[in-house]
């Protein structure tokens, strides 16, 4: 194996000698200047003053924004070594996590705020909004990695309905690319042990003095662990592991891809600017279900199914448990993203004024399909894999801003804003479910939000500024108003204080407010009595029901609503060292919750939170360092309380005079019989999302640590070398405590949800705290090369003990996204590995 893995490297190295080098635009390529280093990176002084690009229509820096920041620049992105936007926010940014929801893929909290997709918060690419109103939020770049093109990203901490709009509940992350500044082109190679390889590519070009044009592409290809190489530990959702400290291996290869790719290119011409984007997507997820030892066999082993080997024991066709983890293909998750956008914007100067417009258009595809895999190949169907789920949308936008700057101490912006949704169907116009093309995913249908908006600042004194603005958007199923106001002060340049109220809304995406997949039948029959979840097996007592939905009610979902109240500073302390603490206080009402027992989403519940964040950054000629650390916990919030409570009823089985379920109802397609069974709406049910989903015992988060801390480090002791660092701390689980104290499964988790009362600090700091180490080193060569070479969750193991726990096994854990209290599985998916890199800038 370490053979193999050298041997990669060596071929990746070579391989660069390969790159076309035509591409060089630059006269002074190989002049022997060195790369980009560490002391380029943005000073203190130049992120307070530096005009920034998010949270706000007004052009504003960093010290007047009336918001809480963190601006990740290039230098931070290449040292970091990571790879891809999930990695790199959870490096940096100040209670950020990012765990599983192992049927959706990888999913983002923050500021108090975690969901089962990623819906509430905003990802732009300069600005330009990626999220689509299907079902799933934001899904194309998660880890799509190719993070070559970055100048900067800027992640706003916190909800922004005024300037984004519905989704920006938690914070806004907004990725600004490079511009070009002169000619010339940079070309990356990489390879690591995860099985990862890419080539990244960017070409910058100034045609003319007020032309400017950029081109970036790149493919990323990864082969992933090896079988069986992620464990899940815990109490899944099913099936139950048998009281097994060790947990249990996991299907597929984590981290594998056929190919991820982008293409992207700016053109600046004047005062006009256009930018197109097209991603590809790919993120396996069978490595976060359990293993099924029996690939050939669909169903149940026979004493014909041959044994296999698992952690060093051999397992046989009627093993008690291995003989029932038939996952039935719906383990080998495949999420698969296809996005296309343009933008096109013409800033037109009136005197000391501006009058902005923008269009821009959207095209999507989601699907949802099977992983390859390898071990699968002797049975031919279940080899070639299926596309379970296929939809999209097409996205059209237009706005008008006028920018006022002409009244002294004034900025003002005033706007209106018109997006057509056009969804259903995918880039091929397919929207269907397996191979019944009238069984929609999501339904065929267009919304429209016409928006209107205003922002000020006005600087009362050159101590004091205030902040106004407002949204108002009229959506289809919805209206949402969004008011923001502030007050800054800046007793000198070096110091700013910050009050801030703000809120933002979240409607329902299509699968909320429609018929969707769960109420439709194969025909395109609208479903409206229950079906069974297989209706060829006779009915029975306990049947699985699929409920009907109320069209009526589904209409009727409320927005989501946060109203957030946050006081900030941001400032200099010395010429080297600035901090920015901050403290919010938040609260969430008419909450988005997912019911089983309804098969949709309904409002139930609210709660309140506060999140105290703390940043700390050290600059001087060669050194450069960060540490952080947030608190966030609900408050004020009684998950018991008959509030959060919601009462539904549902149809539940019941039986005919003879005492049958069901009858016979004829045959399906495949020759297997059909039933239908006999139902009554009287079960009564009562969903409390607040304490599924959020708090179980009022006092922390289901799914968010309550004290995360981050910590950076890049130093440069000659101008051709630079050492960095990053530690993530998350200090443990607590808020799984209770919920799983009296279990006697692996949730035991070696403390990871602080079950083990008393320990010592050491035993705390060893056990309870998930721990993330990442190392680099960059040699800046003569010629305009740069060499990295990163090892990433240095501390962690990949080395399984029987019998009993490796501690460093589980130094790094992520958590199943509790959507209700059977998921409660953690996966050890972040693994000792390395990577090198070799980057050409010419």
């Amino acid at each position: 194996m370490i053979k193999s893995k050298v041997a990669g490297f060596c071929v990746a190295i070579a391989a660069y000698g390969l790159l076309p080098q035509g591409i060089a635009y630059s006269e002074d390529g190989g002049n022997g200047q060195y790369s980009e280093t560490v002391l380029d990176e943005l000073s203190l002084g130049d992120i307070l003053s530096l005009k920034i690009t998010t949270g706000s229509f007004l052009d504003l820096d960093l010290s007047k924004s009336p918001l809480s920041m963190t601006i990740i620049d290039k230098m931070m992105v290449r040292t970091s070594g990571a790879r891809n936007m999930s990695e790199l926010l959870d490096i940096y940014v100040p209670g950020f996590i990012y765990n599983f929801n192992k049927w959706n893929g990888t999913v983002w909290a923050m500021r108090g705020v975690s969901n089962d997709r990623n819906t509430k918060i905003i990802y732009l690419v300069n600005g330009h909004k990626l999220n689509n109103q299907t079902r799933d939020g934001f899904t194309s770049e998660t880890v799509l990695g190719l993070l070559g093109d970055i100048e900067r990203v800027e992640v706003l901490r916190g909800p922004a309905g005024l300037v984004y709009g519905t989704g920006a509940i938690a914070g806004i992350i907004n990725v600004v690319t490079q511009k070009a500044k002169d000619n010339g082109s940079t070309s990356t190679i990489a390879a690591g042990t995860d099985g990862s390889r890419t080539f990244e590519s960017t070409i910058h070009a100034t045609p003319s003095e007020n032309q400017q044009v950029s081109i970036a592409a790149g493919f990323k290809k990864n082969y992933g662990f090896p079988y069986d190489k992620v464990r899940l530990y815990g109490l899944s959702g099913w099936p139950y592991t048998p009281g097994w400290t060790n947990g249990a291996p996991g299907d597929g290869r984590f981290g594998s891809t056929d190919g991820n790719w982008k293409l992207a290119g700016d053109w600046t011409w004047n005062k006009f600017n256009l930018y197109f984007r097209a991603t590809h997507q790919i993120e396996n997820c069978a490595a976060l279900f359990i293993l099924d030892p029996f690939p050939g066999v669909l169903g149940t082993p026979t004493d014909e199914t041959s044994g296999r080997v698992i952690d060093g024991k051999r397992v046989e066709y009627n093993d008690p448990f291995w003989s029932g983890t038939e996952s039935w293909r719906n383990s080998r998750k495949s999420y698969i993203n296809d996005a296309v956008m343009a933008e096109a914007e013409y800033d037109l100067p009136i005197n000391d004024n501006n009058l902005k417009f923008t269009l821009s258009y959207d095209r999507t595809t989601s699907r949802i399909a099977e992983e390859y895999l390898t071990k699968y190949q002797p049975d031919n169907l279940l080899a070639n894999g299926v596309i379970f789920e296929t939809f999209g949308d097409a996205r059209y936008m237009a706005q008008s801003m006028f920018l006022l700057k002409s009244i002294q101490n004034l900025q003002a912006a005033f706007g209106l804003e018109y997006r057509l949704d056009d969804l259903g169907p995918d880039m091929n116009g397919m929207n269907q479910v397996e191979e019944y093309p009238k069984r929609y995913v999501i339904r065929d249908i267009t919304y429209h939000t016409f928006t209107n908006f205003a922002e000020g600042f006005y600087d009362i004194t050159d101590y004091i500024g205030a902040h106004l603005g407002y949204r108002l958007d009229f959506h289809t199923r919805a209206t949402m108003f969004n008011p923001k106001a502030a007050v800054i002060v800046r007793p000198n340049q070096n110091h700013s204080f910050k009050l801030i109220y703000q809120s933002a809304s979240n409607n329902g995406t299509v699968d909320n407010y429609e018929y969707n997949r769960n109420q439709v039948s194969n025909d395109g029959t609208v479903n409206k009595e229950p079906v069974a979840q297989n209706a060829t097996v006779k009915p029975f007592k306990d049947n699985t029901l699929i409920q009907p939905a109320d069209e009526k009610l589904m209409h009727e979902l409320k927005p989501e609503k946060v109203h957030s109240l946050e006081l900030s500073y941001v400032g200099e302390l010395t010429d080297n060292l600035t901090v920015e603490p901050s403290f919010s206080y938040g609260k969430i009402k008419d909450l988005f919750g997912w019911s089983q027992d309804l098969f949709r989403v309904v409002n139930v519940g609210e709660y309140q939170y506060i999140n105290a964040d703390i940043d700390l950054k050290y600059t001087s000629s060669r050194f450069k360092a960060g540490v952080n650390h947030t608190f966030q916990r609900p408050v004020g919030t009684d998950p018991n309380d008959k509030k959060s409570n919601k009462t539904y009823y549902i149809y539940e089985t019941k039986q005919d005079s003879l005492g049958e379920w069901g009858k016979f109802d004829g045959y399906n397609n495949n020759g297997d019989s059909v039933y239908i069974g006999y139902y009554s709406k009287s079960k009564p049910i009562v969903l409390n999302v607040v304490k599924n989903q959020i708090t179980y015992d009022g006092d922390n988060f289901l799914n968010i640590p309550q004290n995360m801390t981050k910590l950076y480090i890049s130093y440069s002791p000659f101008e051709w070398v630079s050492l960095s660092s990053n530690l993530r701390l998350f200090w443990g689980l607590p808020g799984r405590e209770k919920l799983i104290r009296d279990l006697n499964d692996t949730s035991n988790y070696v403390g990871y949800y602080h079950e083990k009362s008393h320990q010592s600090f050491k035993n705390y700091f060893m056990h309870s705290v998930s721990k993330k180490l990442n190392l680099g080193l960059n040699i800046y060569l003569p010629k305009n090369f740069d060499v990295a070479i990163y090892g990433y969750n240095i501390l962690a193991s990949d080395n399984h003990i029987d019998g009993k726990f490796d501690y460093n096994t589980i130094n790094t854990l992520r958590a199943q996204h509790a959507y209700d209290h059977e998921q409660k599985t953690l996966y050890s998916t972040d693994q000792r590995t390395f990577g090198v890199s070799i980057t050409k800038n010419f």
